[in-house]
């Protein structure tokens, strides 16, 4: 997706902004303290003694103007902190309500993941298709084979590890080979025993070597169902023969003219003694060294013979055949996780986008709340900053009485007015489209539905 359903509703609605801040707490309230910071009870007095306010005065005088100096300073403080408590919660709200544009980008958004998920599942379908395509041509191969062959019965199938101990059984072989050649040789050579083994190891792997590719080249055509087939199976079987049999009589005849001849006997001699001495072995290791590379010939043979199937390209057919099966599995199995990892990160995309909202819901709930306090908390502090402004007026006027001669003015036997700050303000009402919220979830809802059954969809399909 080119954007997640999430990341577009993190970003527009922004709900996660941090915890709501506590209700706002304004300064309490102390009659006595305030009377103290403005000298209520001595300004009392010394206007009271002087006379003042006059008796016809029909207003107040310079100290309740300080009261009521000191009252609106305390309002302004806490319509400054008011504000800054009803613009966060407001801010909060305005965040967390799902307007019509966030419905027209959800509504873009599901489209690419469901969209997404269908072009994904194409690709997938595709390379399936190349690799079923592969599958059936091999299939087909192997059913013409059987055919023009008469086969019926199933192949042998060689795995890795068969072949890997294949090649491992022919080289302790080799090595066995080389090592108990190398022994009867170095015996009265000059060359000693390592000089014996590397001798030893080169016609190893001449007897060892050609046996093995008798039994993957030759030895396969005496099962052939064409005579002419089997005819040349027969005639490499027979050359085989020769070639183990001759060479390992030419290795033990070899070895009894060289320990004969001291083991310091020239090459050029020791050819000319091989090709006209008789055939007879004068030593008895000479004759088990002919028995031991005859065996392991065929030992070498029936190793690698029996892990192969003895019909001469059958087993080749059938695991082509195999392979091709494999990877058509391999891949199958890795295009359903590619497409349930997609399908997953897409429904836990949309997932998350439902539960941000719906934390998003709560936050605003509680911003609603929140603001509501505040503001029933404000209008409480304003009562009570009147309540004081009535209490120090009131305290005002009993001392000025108290302590003046003559009468007092006519207003102080009345209440002290209201100050105008008290009244107290509107709050203005909030639009919460909830209807809105529903339809952005419901969308969201279908969506995941339709990722899944696209999914299930293309699984049968």
């Amino acid at each position: 997706m080119a954007k997640s359903v999430r990341d577009l509703v993190a970003s527009i609605m922004d709900p996660g902004g941090g915890v709501l801040p506590g209700i706002q707490t304004f300064p309490p309230l102390d009659v006595d303290q305030v009377a103290r910071d403005l000298h209520l009870d001595e300004r009392a007095e010394k206007a009271g003694r002087a006379g003042q306010p006059q008796p016809q005065a029909d207003g107040p005088d310079m100290a309740e103007l300080d009261i009521l100096d000191h009252v609106e300073r305390l309002a302004r403080k806490a319509h400054e902190i008011y504000l800054a408590q009803i613009d966060h919660y407001e801010g909060r709200i305005r965040r967390a309500v799902i307007t019509a544009d966030l419905r027209v980008q959800i509504e873009a958004a599901g489209s690419n993941a469901l969209a997404d998920i269908k072009a994904e599942i194409i690709h997938h379908q595709n390379q399936l298709n190349m690799l079923l395509q592969a599958v059936g041509g091999r299939e087909e191969e192997f059913r013409q084979f059987r055919l023009r062959h008469g086969l019926t019965r199933p192949p042998r199938y060689t795995s890795p590890d068969e072949r890997t101990l294949a090649l491992l059984v022919l080289l302790v072989f080799v090595l066995l080979e080389s090592i108990l050649n190398g022994m009867f040789f170095a015996e009265g050579s000059e060359a000693g025993l390592i000089g014996g083994v590397v001798q030893a190891l080169v016609l190893s792997i001449l007897n060892v070597g050609v046996a093995s590719l008798y039994a993957l080249y030759g030895f396969p055509y005496l099962f052939h169902q064409r005579r002419v087939a089997q005819a040349a199976g027969i005639a490499g079987t027979l050359l085989f023969v020769l070639w183990l049999v001759g060479l390992n009589l030419a290795i033990g005849h070899y070895r009894d003219l060289f320990i004969a001849g001291g083991g310091s006997v020239l090459m050029a001699d020791l050819l000319h003694r091989l090709t006209s001495a008789p055939l007879l072995f004068s030593d008895a290791k000479s004759s088990i060294l002919v028995l031991l590379g005859i065996g392991l010939g065929l030992a070498s043979v029936i190793d690698m013979a029996a892990r192969r199937d003895r019909y001469p390209g059958y087993g080749d057919v059938a695991a082509d055949r195999q392979r091709a099966i494999e990877r058509y599995a391999e891949q199958n199995a890795r295009c359903l996780a590619g497409i349930m990892e997609l399908r997953d990160r897409a429904v836990d995309d949309m997932t998350g986008a439902v539960q941000l909202i719906r934390d998003a819901q709560l936050d605003m709930l509680r911003a609603v709340e929140g603001r509501s306090r505040a503001h029933q908390n404000y209008l409480n502090y304003l009562n009570q900053l009147a309540g004081l402004h009535e209490r120090l007026v009131q305290r005002y006027r009993e001392l000025n009485r108290r302590v003046r001669r003559g009468d007092a003015p006519a207003y102080f036997q009345k209440p002290a007015l209201r100050p105008m700050f008290a009244e107290p303000p509107s709050l203005s009402a909030l639009r919460l489209e909830e209807d809105v919220r529903r339809e952005v979830i419901a969308r969201i809802d279908h969506y995941i539905k339709a990722v899944n059954d696209r999914l299930e969809g293309g699984m049968s399909d």
